[in-house]
C-alpha cells in the first residue's frame, strides 16, 4: 500500500470521490519513492491510459517535476479537477508527453464514444489504445446524451502579466492551438497576486489593526485607536487590499468549481503549484463536496490539498522544523500567532507568507455568506492558523511528504483541538454553494485581533454613530417601545448584492 505521511488516506480518498471506481482513472506508483516528483505524495491518480513512462516525460516538462495529477473527481458530473505547476514551454516550446496527458485527462471525462473520439485530436490518436475507446458507463458519474466532448478548461491562478513574464525565462503556460484550439480547451488566468504582494499585503492589515507585528523591530500590540481617527484606520485597512486578495481567490475558486458543475475537465496550477493552486483547488472542493464542510471533512480537504500536496509550510510560515520545548498553549489559540523572527538570509525571507491563513480567511468568508453549512465556526480556522506557526503539531512542520518521511519525530496532531468548535447552526446541505463575489459583502475576521484585545475599530465607529444620531431620532427610537436587546439597536436590513461579471482572459 501507498501511505502517506499526512493525515489522511489517499486511496480510500480518491476511493471515497468514486475516481477509483471509473476505469478511466487508475492508482499509480511511479512516485512510491518520490522518484516522480519529490513534492508529490506517493499515491497519485492520473488517466489510466497514460503509462508510467509518459508521466515521467511529462514531469521533465513541470516547474518542480509537478505533472497534472488528479485531486478530486465529480461524482455528479464525471468530470475531474487535476492539479500541476507551470509548464516550462518559454516562447513555443512543445512536449508530446504533456500534450497527450492533457488530452487523455480531457478525454477522461467524456460520457459517449461519440465524444470520446471527437476529444482527441487526429494526430494524436496513435498515442490512444483501442481499449480507451469502450463504451463508458461509471457507476456515479451522470449520463449524458450529448456526444459533444467536454472543454479542458486550464485556470491559471497567476495574473496574465506575471505568467508572460515568466515566459521570457523559459516558464510560461499552455498553448491552447496545440490542444484543439479554443473549441477543445480554454485557458483562463485569476489574476491571484503572487506571494510577495500578498505578504505586503497582510503587513499593511497588521499594521492598520495596530495588533501585534509579525516583525520584532515593529511595535507590538498597542492601545486601540481613538475615535477621531477611524477613518485613517479604515483608510489603511482599504489601501491594505487584503479583502480585495481574498476576494479574487474566491472568485478564482468559483469559476473553479462552475467549470466542474458543468462537466468540463478542468486543471488548476499557478507557478510551481503549491501555493495558489492549492487554495484554489481547496476552496472549490469546499464549495462543491458536502462532505469538506464537516469537521472530519475539513482535515481530509487541508491534509490533501496542503500537507499532502507539498505546501510548504515550514517556509512559509518562516519557523524550523525543530518542535517547541513547551506544550502548545490551548488559552491562546483563538489569539494571532507569535511569528518566529524572520530569517537572517534574505532570499528565505521573501519565501515567508501568509498563504494558508488566506484560504482560512475566504473559508471564513463562505461561512459568514452561509451560517448553516459548515459543521464548524471560526475558532477551528484560528486555531488551525495559530497551530500553523505553533512548531508543536507534525501536520505543519515540514514543506512535503519527503520531508515528513525522512523526519519520525512523535508530535501531537491538531485536528483533535477541533473537536469542540461545532457550529450550533449546522445543517448539512448537499448543494453546491454559489457565493456573492462582491468587496462589500467580505468581512475582516476577527481572528485577526488577540483574545483580550481593546475594542476593534468597528465597535468604535457604531459607538460613535449611536453618540450621534439626531435627537430626533432617538426620541423616534425610544417611542417604538423596548426592544429584545437593550444594548444594542437593531441592524439595519443588509441589501441583496449581485454577482457582478466574471471577466477572463483567453489565449491560443
Amino acid at each position: 500500500p501507498l501511505a502517506t505521511f499526512a493525515e489522511v488516506d489517499l486511496c480510500r480518498e480518491f476511493e471515497r470521490q468514486g475516481a477509483l471506481r471509473d476505469h478511466r482513472w487508475r492508482l499509480t506508483r511511479a512516485n512510491a519513492r518520490f522518484a516522480l516528483c519529490p513534492s508529490y505524495p506517493r499515491a497519485l491518480v492520473v488517466p489510466a491510459a497514460v503509462p508510467d513512462e509518459t508521466l515521467a516525460d511529462a514531469a521533465k516538462w513541470r516547474a518542480k517535476r509537478r505533472l497534472p495529477v488528479l485531486t478530486w473527481y465529480n461524482r455528479e458530473s464525471g468530470s475531474p479537477l487535476c492539479r500541476s505547476s507551470q509548464p516550462l514551454s518559454g516562447f513555443g516550446g512543445v512536449c508530446p508527453e504533456d500534450e497527450t496527458l492533457l488530452l487523455h485527462v480531457r478525454a477522461a471525462c467524456a460520457r459517449t464514444t461519440a465524444a470520446l473520439r471527437s476529444s482527441i485530436i487526429a494526430p494524436r490518436r496513435d498515442h490512444i489504445p483501442a481499449s480507451a475507446f469502450d463504451e463508458v458507463d461509471p457507476p456515479l458519474a451522470t449520463q449524458r446524451a450529448s456526444a459533444s466532448p467536454p472543454v479542458l478548461r486550464i485556470c491559471d491562478a497567476r495574473p496574465l502579466l506575471n505568467a508572460k513574464a515568466n515566459a521570457a525565462i523559459g516558464k510560461g503556460h499552455e498553448t491552447i492551438s496545440r490542444l484543439g484550439g479554443k473549441s477543445a480547451a480554454s485557458l483562463d488566468f485569476l489574476e491571484i497576486p503572487n506571494i510577495h504582494v500578498v505578504n505586503d499585503s497582510f503587513r499593511a492589515l497588521r499594521e492598520a489593526l495596530r495588533g501585534p507585528t509579525a516583525f520584532p523591530d515593529e511595535p507590538a500590540a498597542r492601545d486601540a485607536a481613538p475615535e477621531d481617527d477611524l477613518p485613517s484606520v479604515f483608510r489603511a485597512l482599504h489601501d491594505s487590499r487584503w479583502l480585495h486578495h481574498v476576494l479574487a481567490l474566491l472568485r478564482g475558486a468559483d469559476l473553479v468549481a462552475e467549470y466542474s458543475r458543468r462537466g468540463d475537465p478542468v486543471l488548476v496550477h499557478c507557478s510551481d503549484g503549491w501555493d495558489r493552486t492549492a487554495q484554489v483547488c481547496a476552496t472549490a472542493q469546499f464549495l462543491l463536496d458536502p462532505f469538506y464542510r464537516t469537521l472530519d471533512g475539513f482535515r481530509v480537504l487541508v491534509e490533501k490539498e496542503f500537507v499532502a500536496f507539498g505546501h510548504m509550510f515550514a517556509t512559509r510560515s518562516g519557523v524550523t522544523t525543530q518542535p517547541l520545548a513547551a506544550p502548545w498553549d490551548p488559552a491562546a489559540a483563538y489569539a494571532p500567532p507569535s511569528y518566529p523572527p524572520p530569517p537572517k538570509d534574505l532570499a528565505a525571507q521573501n519565501e515567508t507568507a501568509p498563504v494558508f491563513l488566506q484560504f482560512l480567511d475566504a473559508i471564513a468568508q463562505l461561512i459568514a455568506q452561509f451560517p448553516t453549512v459548515a459543521q464548524f465556526d471560526e475558532r477551528a480556522l484560528a486555531i488551525l492558523w495559530s497551530a500553523a506557526y505553533s512548531r508543536t503539531f507534525v501536520n505543519f512542520r515540514h514543506d512535503c511528504e519527503r520531508d515528513r518521511a525522512l523526519d519520525r519525530r512523535p508530535g501531537p496532531s491538531v485536528w483533535p483541538k477541533l473537536a469542540a468548535c461545532t457550529n450550533a447552526l449546522y445543517a448539512p446541505a448537499a448543494a453546491p454553494l454559489r457565493p456573492t463575489l462582491a468587496l462589500k459583502t467580505l468581512t475582516l475576521c476577527a481572528m485577526y485581533l488577540p483574545h483580550d484585545a481593546p475594542p476593534s475599530p468597528l465597535a468604535l465607529l457604531r459607538t460613535k454613530l449611536d453618540r450621534e444620531k439626531p435627537p430626533v431620532a432617538a426620541a423616534a427610537a425610544d417611542d417604538a417601545g423596548p426592544r429584545a436587546d437593550d444594548e444594542d439597536p437593531p441592524e439595519p436590513p443588509r441589501p441583496a448584492d449581485s454577482c457582478p461579471p466574471r471577466s477572463s482572459s483567453s489565449s491560443s
